[in-house]
């Protein structure tokens, strides 16, 4: 089962699936309204989720209602540029009010791990951050996507 909010990204996820053989019905919601009873779902994915929800908070706490305990959440987002990334951090602070048009509401400037790790507690969770490397398809040392950098993948488990 998929949630997906914006029904015109149907066809190339049943595309996707099809292609994988993967059974997959998609069921129209949003992270901060799962549309699944609670502690009854063993594994949640999210990918690149977070950067466009409403409330990055409350999307957590519906991830953490719906899992069962032991339950996992597999996860890969972007964040914000750390700080001392100057450059990096007045691009996306300049490029996010397009981006937010152009890309379903897409933040460049969110950083998603301490409510991660306040959701899930911080020992449940078993994440790092990274950036792409570069594929020689963007300037020389810069990575590809540049302003999606870095990227906070990782493993948070419901326990409770």
């Amino acid at each position: 089962m998929a949630i997906e909010p914006n029904r015109m990204f149907d066809e190339y996820i049943y595309a996707a699936a099809a292609k994988s053989k993967s059974p997959l019905t998609i069921v129209p919601g949003k992270a901060e309204a799962i549309p699944v009873e609670d502690n009854s779902v063993d594994i949640v994915v999210g990918t690149m989720v977070l950067c466009s929800v409403t409330s990055v908070q409350q999307s957590l706490k519906e991830v953490f209602r719906v899992l069962k305990p032991g339950g996992k959440y597999l996860f890969t987002e972007h964040t914000k540029a750390p700080d001392d990334w100057h450059l990096l951090g007045l691009a996306q602070t300049l490029t996010e009010p397009m981006q937010l048009k152009l890309a379903e509401g897409c933040h460049l400037r969110r950083n998603p791990k301490p409510l991660v790790e306040s959701v899930f507690s911080k020992e449940n969770v078993d994440a790092k951050q990274f950036v792409l490397s570069n594929t020689g398809k963007a300037p020389p040392d810069w990575p590809p996507h540049f302003l999606l950098a870095p990227h906070y993948v990782g493993m948070a488990t419901k326990r409770v």
